[in-house]
């Protein structure tokens, strides 16, 4: 599932630098707590998974199974932070305006241009230069 999107994003968007994409999703808040006697529910927001896309400019971030895209220049970027745990890592992209929390999968399987993209990106610190 993960390739077919990834090889139709390329296509799509004419991406020739593909070592410079990441795959992640959101990380879910909470929108809705209802206790009962007894018990709780947690609503969360709906997970979106997310193609990211690395480059001197910025972060372009594509949402699976959609056609929109963002772009979150470095020169907004306030704060812009990596942290890794075992196979997963978290991103937090913090800006004038928002703080944009991400979960970064580093290896899924039948996908190992995730892990070497993953590493790529490592040595140039994402492109970002602050």
């Amino acid at each position: 599932m993960v390739n077919e999107e990834y090889e139709e994003l390329l296509e799509k968007q004419n991406i020739t630098k593909t070592s410079n994409i990441i795959y992640g999703t959101n990380i879910p808040m909470p929108k809705q707590i209802i206790v009962t006697p007894k018990k709780t529910n947690i609503n969360f927001e709906e997970t979106q998974g997310y193609f990211f896309y690395f480059d001197e400019k910025g972060i372009t971030l594509y949402p699976l199974h959609r056609d929109d895209y963002a772009i979150i220049h470095w020169e907004e970027v306030e704060d812009f932070k990596i942290k890794h745990v075992l196979i997963i890592g978290k991103m937090t992209i913090k800006t004038k305006n928002a703080t944009y929390k991400f979960q970064i999968n580093r290896k899924v399987i039948g996908c190992p241009w995730i892990k070497e993209n993953t590493k790529y990106l490592e040595s140039y610190n994402y492109f970002y230069n602050k």
